[in-house]
């Protein structure tokens, strides 16, 4: 219904919500009770409250939680954040997992390095060690950023690892 695709629900043929919210005979691989507990116990009134939070749901479009997503992966506060990143602190090895999900909540460079202030150099060496070592950024995004050369910011990189 978001994506205009459909304009209710019920018109979704792979939607679980005919079966959920109706009574239609769900597919073998659809257990509905569990969704519906949750909102009562007794079958007509949870389908009705069912019902009724979708509606509510499809009111505020505008509300939409994909645009509190952090890194593609967590919803949360900044507390929640913070601990779903020291958790994934040991994926920052695992090349097949996008930097985006490895290091969610990441500040994005141009906080780090805002343009209009002038930094000083033992300032900016430590903040590009941090933006590579601790956010992931790519070396390359960093000397971009900075507008300096690629070979300084490695130089920088590599003084911190010795």
């Amino acid at each position: 219904v978001r994506a205009g695709m459909v304009s209710d629900p019920r018109k979704w043929n792979w939607s679980s919500y005919g079966a959920t919210a109706y009574a239609v005979k769900p597919p073998a691989f659809l257990a509905v009770d569990w969704i519906l507990n949750q909102f009562a116990k007794k079958k007509n009134a949870a389908r009705a409250a069912y019902r009724k939070f979708v509606a509510d749901g499809l009111r505020r479009k505008e509300e939409t939680p994909w645009g509190k997503l952090t890194g593609q992966i967590v919803f949360g506060g900044s507390e929640f954040v913070a601990y779903i990143q020291s958790r994934l602190s040991e994926a920052k090895e695992i090349g097949e997992i996008p930097r985006a999900q490895r290091f969610p909540g990441r500040p994005p460079l141009a906080d780090l390095f805002p343009r209009e202030k002038a930094l000083d150099k033992a300032v900016r060496n430590k903040l590009i060690q941090t933006a590579h070592m601790r956010y992931g950024h790519t070396l390359k995004e960093i000397a971009d950023q900075l507008k300096i050369h690629y070979t300084t910011v490695s130089k920088v990189v590599k003084d911190r690892k010795n």
